[in-house]
C-alpha cells in the first residue's frame, strides 16, 4: 500500500549541536509505537512569566528529567530552610 495515514512527526526542540553527530532528531512513527512514549511533552514557565513548551527526544528528555530532580531537590531545601 502506498499511502499510509496515523503517523506523527516527531522533532526535539533543543538545538542541533546537543544531539550526536549535531543533527536534531526526526522521527515518524504511530502513537502506539512504544517508541513514542520515550518522547516527551514538557511545559515551563519562564522568569519572566511567560509559559514555555518544548517537545524533547528520549536522550533529551533524561536530562530534563535530571534537572527536574536536581530542581525538586532544591526546592525542597529552599522551602524547608530554618525548619529543621
Amino acid at each position: 500500500m502506498a499511502r499510509e495515514d496515523g503517523y506523527v512527526r516527531l522533532a526535539c526542540d533543543r538545538a542541533e549541536a546537543v544531539h550526536p553527530g549535531g543533527a536534531m532528531p526526526v522521527e515518524y512513527m504511530k502513537p502506539e509505537d512504544k517508541r513514542y512514549a520515550e518522547w516527551t511533552d514538557v511545559s515551563y514557565t519562564d522568569t519572566h512569566g511567560v509559559a514555555m513548551r518544548m517537545t524533547l527526544c528520549p536522550d533529551c528528555a533524561a536530562k530534563h528529567r535530571s534537572i527536574m530532580e536536581t530542581h525538586d531537590r532544591d526546592m525542597t531545601d529552599f522551602a524547608n530552610e530554618g525548619r529543621r
